[in-house]
């Protein structure tokens, strides 16, 4: 279970505080709840980091990098837990190889 105060992360014009459970272990009071969303992340295992590698190669071979016009990037195709800095981390490293071509 997780909570932040979203008061103190995002800018909002809220007038009562704010906060965000994960995977609560006491269910919170329902006359309180917004709003409440089922979130599926990535699976990655050993065949989508293998999947991931290989798309990765291909894409800064100087030979695939002139002239394409679409690239990947992604929390799944990061070797780090998907979430949104391996998105950011994926995303990086498809710009700098952009910027070297």
């Amino acid at each position: 279970m997780a909570t932040i105060w979203l008061n103190q992360v995002m800018p909002n014009n809220w007038d009562q505080p704010v906060f965000e459970t994960w995977n609560p272990i006491i269910e919170p009071n329902p006359e309180k709840v917004l709003k409440k969303v089922t979130f599926i992340r990535p699976l990655a295992s050993s065949k989508s980091m293998q999947a991931s590698t290989k798309l990765n190669q291909m894409q800064t071979e100087a030979k695939n990098i002139n002239g394409r016009k679409v690239w990947f990037c992604g929390s799944y195709l990061s070797s780090q837990i998907p979430l949104l800095e391996s998105a950011v981390t994926s995303t990086v490293g498809v710009v700098e190889t952009i910027k070297q071509a």
